[in-house]
């Protein structure tokens, strides 16, 4: 069963503009590529058996940074992108908060706002994930999962409560580049760390 590195995207273009990206499709800004590089270097002594990233530019460009060091071809999937907030897309939270007065203090990732993506497609999205990691990939060693930070948390939740994941706090928080890892036993996962940046000191 594999060690899997969950990271996070390096800065982007949406990030710096403090707007909610959700599946909208920012590439990195020049710190983000920086990040994504030195992530890279970190990296060099680890040899993947597989990367897979979101599809999205931001997670794809970072997960191209790894490619540098690795023998391994990136994949990508569109069921690792960030969830989809549908209206709140591309939004300033201050702009969120006047229009949507109601959604204030909730977890816009969960508050299943207009047009926004359902818990249930969510949940069948760890679902899908979480297949991959323990069955298909159950014979690798080392995997990569460069993904998005709300993505990322709630599949973290979901390993915690399956189905339930709904009824936790959503606690965690992933910065730019930030590397979670997590082994993967036959009958559970074992969390070693969770948002290490070292590689940006």
């Amino acid at each position: 069963m594999p060690d899997v590195y969950f990271i996070r995207h390096g800065e982007s273009e949406g990030n710096y503009a403090q707007v909610l990206q959700g599946s909208m499709d920012y590439p990195l800004t020049r710190h983000g590529q920086t990040q994504a590089e030195a992530l890279g270097s970190y990296f060099r002594e680890v040899q993947f058996d597989a990367v897979i990233a979101s599809d999205l530019m931001r997670a794809s460009g970072t997960a191209a940074a790894l490619a540098d060091f690795q023998q391994v071809d990136i994949s990508t999937d569109e069921r690792l992108r960030e969830v989809h907030l549908g209206v709140l897309e591309g939004k300033a939270r201050e702009v969120i908060q006047n229009e949507f007065p109601d959604l204030i203090g909730r977890d816009l990732l969960t508050a299943e706002v207009e047009g926004a993506e359902t818990k249930n497609d969510l949940t069948a999205r760890c679902a899908w994930l979480y297949h991959k990691l323990t069955e298909e990939w159950k014979e690798k060693d080392q995997v990569a999962v460069v993904s998005h930070g709300g993505f990322i948390t709630i599949f973290f939740m979901y390993l915690l409560a399956k189905d339930n994941w709904v009824s936790l706090q959503r606690s965690m928080r992933i910065d730019n580049t930030g590397v979670s890892r997590i082994h993967f036993r036959k009958d559970r996962a074992s969390i070693q760390y969770i948002n290490r940046i070292t590689h940006l000191e």
